[in-house]
């Protein structure tokens, strides 16, 4: 009997049986059996059927049939350890010679028959094995013997029945041959036993392992579809981001202990009214107001009570940071959302409700505000602890804080009635008489921040800063002494405020000479308050005796005090350069500074590159009201202008030609493309809004003192380029009775008796259509043929970039280093696009999620989509997976089970014949099958693969040939 080491490789010892097999034949043999096919074979055996048919001698040759069926299935574990897949071939070739050699006699053909049935017997059931063959080394040792001994069966068959005198020796030969034969019967038998034995003892040792992966195989689909229907909140809430700014405080906390050695601020924790508020159970109050004067530096604290409650996880916390130059940080509907998205975040056992809230109202985005504060309500009344901490409420407009403080005192005293403690509010902002009003109207912690602690801090920042202001000047002469004095100087008026000593020692630092840093320090011209210290600030502005920076920092100023959102340094040079007279960018225009040498510290520039904002939103109030440096009446009017002005640029028609879009792109003529673009129309709301002052009479635009304008010129001038096709005035009712009645703005009132009022009218109608505009509508760019045009430039920069690859380093300074953008208007990534067309298909993909589940039955996926189809794929794997991956590799116990009805049982175990309503009464039915012992039977013959010959009779082979 042959055998095998157990230290051999499966693949090898089945060539080599193989190979053995093939020296014993004879070389026509060898070539006859190498192009046998089962096929072939089959057609044979029913040929030789048909034949005793008719003979009337037929020899039951369906008992060579289980055979066949077995060694198909073992052919098919072969051919994963050899090369060939002709292996099968010299199994199917050596049983087509016998059966014909055989055929003439009874006796030896009954016998050949009765041996193939025998053996068949004797042979495992390959198929419920397949899985465990492939990793397991004993059983591929045990499967390498099996085939020895069938090629050994076929060897010394051969040889016996190709005698010539089979007829008359065959008695003889066979009852010789029997011996052997049956110790390889034996041999079988033994194998499949052990085989049976073997891997029902590998199932009970990976029994509990494969209970555990079956838990996480759920487990895992469970935090899958979780993860996915978040993504979809997410996306309909469209929050904004409140981590970015609360990142900004505390890397000025670091930045402050890197340089003086100590932590700011944390005196604040061991107040009694915050250590009350976020650590007792029951406070006297759930509501704490800090407040202090303007520059006291309360963000960098309130992100102190904010790391303490999440540090110490003392409950759910929420935060926001109002911003009074971000239109999405100080409107009532952002600030709920955002809040509302953060405790959503920390409790998404919670998801599929919000889930569910999205798919009923069947907006892609919400903007209902009622539905807003209703879902924000019954969050918190139903969830557990939670604190709700709001910095800088006073940079909010007076009606969005109203509503927003009506809503929280609202909800939070509904709470206390129920549940005292559960939900604190920690309200941080300057002492406005409104807040302190509505405040007023509950039981409240109403402190102001200690002044002696904030000293302390004030100090050693301004210690370090001094040290700085020695390190400059101390070339020119600045002595030690002499910074000595200028830090208790500086503190001595300080008054508790951060901002001032930030601005006073930045003022102080920046000047060109030490004898400039003498004046400054002069007790007559020393600021002794924050308005005084912007003056100081504004004052250098004015002295600078390049009369041109002075103005350059008065346009910039301009530009930042009415931007919608914060600027990129290149968009604001784009800006200055514009020459709306003659329809040009001049970049010869731009400031050769940086814009912090030319503005100061009124500007600050944030993490995120090269945006730029002012230092403090007094800072906006100073320059506009107290000082009168720059109306705001005439700011919006010169960004309204510009916009306008800029967008009916000839590079911007849609049939401007490719190499002139090409030429225009090199100059520089689409750096103010995205701001323009995406705001002309807010900035035409609210310059219209305005009623304009008595002393009326700035006219000039921020990028020249020299270029005057008339606003109706230039209103007529952009309907004259986008409204040649009525898109315009396509908008409005041609009803004269209406258009009288309507309610104008201030601003438009104005130009009522022009004559080509309704142009501008209808500018002006045009703009408010499109910030009402929702979903999709709202994130285009209108009108339509300004559309065209930007779809053209971009196109132009995106073959320009192509074309190099990538842009030439003087146009990378001009446009940025990402030219590939986002066409929807809302989206960041408009003007802050990709570096490569691939990345923002991936946005695109981000925004459309085109990859949809094909699981109707209450899959996120069907719904929601996903980015790739990589995402998608591993959705289907881990939500959907297929039965085989959540079976066992071992045979399984088919059971009877009682009818069910197919109508509402429609998912099918392919293991059992149960059914079930539902996907996830299935998945867990299949636990059933992971932890049963495996029994093994015989497989059923496939009908469908059966020619069936009339009714069929007992005993006859039946087949069909695959094509």
């Amino acid at each position: 009997m042959a055998s095998q080491s157990t230290t051999s490789k499966p693949g090898n010892a089945f060539e080599t049986a193989l190979k053995q097999f093939q020296r014993r034949l004879t070389p026509e043999e060898r070539k006859q059996f190498q192009v046998t096919s089962l096929d072939e074979l089959k057609s044979e055996i029913l040929a030789i059927q048909s034949e005793q048919r008719d003979r009337k001698k037929q020899m039951h040759l369906s008992r060579i049939q289980r055979f066949l069926e077995a060694m198909e299935q073992f052919g098919k574990v072969i051919e994963v350890f050899v090369n060939t897949n002709e292996t099968l071939a010299f199994v199917w070739g050596p049983i087509k010679l016998l059966l014909l050699t055989a055929k003439g006699g009874a006796d030896a053909f009954d016998c050949l028959l009765d041996a193939y049935s025998k053996i068949a017997d004797s042979l495992p059931i390959f198929q419920n094995y397949q899985h465990i063959f492939q990793s397991d080394p004993e059983v591929q040792v045990g499967l390498s013997s099996i085939w020895e001994n069938i090629l050994d069966f076929h060897t010394k068959a051969i040889r016996i029945f190709s005698k010539s005198t089979v007829k008359l020796m065959f008695r003889s030969l066979w009852n010789d041959f029997k011996s052997r034969f049956g110790a390889l019967l034996s041999d079988l038998e033994q194998k499949r036993l052990w085989l049976e034995s073997y891997v029902n003892q590998i199932h009970i040792q990976h029994s509990e392992h494969d209970r555990i992966a079956f838990l996480e195989e759920i487990d895992e689909q469970r935090r899958m579809r979780a993860s996915e229907k978040l993504l979809a909140v997410h996306q309909w809430l469209q929050a904004p981001s409140c981590i970015r700014d609360h990142e900004e405080h505390q890397e000025v906390r670091d930045t402050h202990h890197k340089a003086t050695k100590q932590q700011a601020g944390l005196w604040l924790l061991d107040n009694d009214n915050v250590k009350t508020w976020m650590s007792t159970p029951f406070p006297r109050t759930p509501f704490l107001w800090i407040h202090a004067k303007p520059g006291a530096g309360k963000s960098v604290l309130s992100s102190i009570i904010i790391d303490e409650i999440q540090d110490k996880k003392r409950g759910l916390v929420a935060f926001f940071y109002c911003k009074d130059q971000d239109l999405e940080r100080r409107s009532f509907a952002s600030i709920v959302r955002a809040l509302l998205l953060q405790l959503i975040d920390q409790q998404r056992d919670l998801i599929p409700y919000y889930y569910d809230m999205r798919d009923r109202t069947g907006e892609i985005h919400l903007h209902s505000e009622k539905l807003t504060k209703q879902l924000f309500q019954e969050l918190l009344q139903t969830g557990p602890k939670t604190f709700l901490v709001l910095d800088g409420l006073d940079e909010c407009p007076d009606k969005d804080r109203a509503k927003l403080m009506d809503l929280l005192i609202e909800t939070i005293s509904l709470s206390e009635n129920k549940d005292p403690g559960k939900i604190r509010l920690l309200l941080v902002s300057r002492a406005e008489p409104d807040i302190k009003k509505r405040m007023s109207s509950v039981l409240v912690e109403d402190m102001e921040l200690d002044y002696d602690d904030l000293m302390v801090d004030i100090g050693r920042y301004i210690e370090h800063r001094a040290d700085l202001v020695l390190v400059k000047f101390s070339p020119a002469g600045l002595t030690k002494a002499d910074r000595d004095l200028i830090a208790p100087y500086v503190l001595a008026r300080t008054d508790g405020m951060f901002l001032f000593a930030k601005l006073v020692m930045e003022n102080l630092q920046g000047q060109p000479s030490l004898e400039r840093l003498r004046e400054e320090l002069d007790p007559r011209c020393f600021p002794d308050k924050l308005d005084q210290a912007y003056g100081r600030t504004l004052e250098r502005i004015r002295r600078n005796p390049n009369k041109n920076e002075a103005e350059e920092a008065r346009r910039i100023l301009s530009l930042m005090i009415c931007s919608i959102r914060p600027l990129r340094w290149r968009e604001v040079q784009a800006a200055i350069s514009l020459n709306l007279a003659e329809q040009a960018v001049q970049f010869s225009r731009c400031p050769v500074l940086h814009i912090k040498e030319i503005c100061g510290s009124l500007i600050t520039i944030l993490k995120d590159g090269d945006r730029i904002e002012f230092v403090h939103a007094t800072a906006v109030h100073y320059i506009t009201n107290q000082s009168n440096y720059i109306e705001r009446f005439s700011s919006e009017r010169s960004m309204a202008m510009l916009c306008l002005q800029y967008l009916v640029f000839e590079c911007f028609t849609p049939e401007c030609e490719e190499a002139e879009r090409a030429r225009f792109a090199s100059a520089g003529y689409y750096a103010f493309q995205d701001y323009a673009i995406a705001h002309w129309a807010d900035h035409v709301l609210s310059f219209l809004g305005f009623t304009a002052p008595k002393s009326d009479s700035i006219t000039e635009h921020p990028t020249s003192s020299q270029e005057t304008f008339d606003i109706d010129d230039v209103l007529l001038s952009f309907a004259g380029r986008f409204d040649h096709d009525g898109q315009l005035l396509a908008s409005l009712v041609a009803d004269k009775k209406q258009l009288a009645s309507s309610a104008y703005p201030p601003g438009l009132g104005r130009f009522k008796q022009d004559q080509l009022f309704l142009n501008m009218y209808s500018i002006w109608y045009h703009a408010k259509c499109i910030r009402a505009f929702i979903g999709d509508k709202q994130e285009q760019t209108h009108p339509e043929r300004l559309r065209d045009g930007l779809a053209s430039s971009r196109q132009t920069l995106e073959n320009m970039w192509v074309a190099s690859p990538g842009p030439p380093p003087e146009m990378r300074e001009v446009y940025g280093p990402h030219w590939f953008k986002c066409s929807r208007t809302t989206c960041y990534y408009f003007h802050e696009g990709f570096d490569s067309e691939s990345s923002r298909k991936q946005h695109y993909d981000r925004h459309d999620l085109p990859f949809r589940c094909d699981d109707q039955n209450g899959c996120a996926g069907a719904i929601t989509g996903f980015a790739s189809q990589k995402e998608l794929m591993k959705h289907n794997k881990i939500s959907h997976p297929d039965i085989d991956r959540l079976s066992t590799t071992f045979a399984r116990l088919k059971k009877k089970v009682k009818t069910v009805k197919e109508e509402t049982h429609k998912f099918p175990c392919q293991n059992c014949s149960l059914k079930f309503r539902l996907k996830t009464e299935l998945r867990a039915h299949m636990g059933v099958h992971m932890h049963s012992v495996p029994q093994v039977e015989a497989r059923e013959v496939d009908a469908s693969q059966l020619a069936v010959r009339g009714p069929g009779v007992k005993g006859e082979f039946q087949l069909s040939i695959k094509p």
